[in-house]
């Protein structure tokens, strides 16, 4: 038996439920297999690879949510300090009694 048809039923037989002797089967039937059916099946693979290499929901949404709070955290900031500065003009205006009665 060739070495790559070796590794293929190593491979097939670390999935869950596959035994040595299934490994071998699925083995000789890809050997078997139109080539693009082995094709689509080998892009399927690293699809599902692709898959589960992208951030889970949750981080994803954590994300979204900082950058999002970003701005409105320094919209917050500034708009506060144009509220605080007013409030200490009009109270010095009051102190200095620029103000009429």
């Amino acid at each position: 038996m060739s070495e790559s048809l070796q590794k293929l039923q190593r491979l097939l037989g670390r999935l869950p439920g596959v035994g040595d002797k299934t490994a071998q089967r699925l083995a000789f039937f890809l050997l078997r297999a139109p080539a693009d059916y082995v094709t689509a099946l080998g892009q399927t693979i690293a699809e599902i690879q692709q898959l589960a290499s992208l951030p889970s929901k949750e981080e994803l949404i954590s994300k979204i949510m900082f950058l999002l709070s970003a701005p409105a955290q320094r919209l917050a900031s500034a708009t506060a300090g144009v509220t605080r500065n007013l409030a200490v003009t009009v109270q010095e205006a009051i102190k200095a009694e620029k103000f009429g009665s």
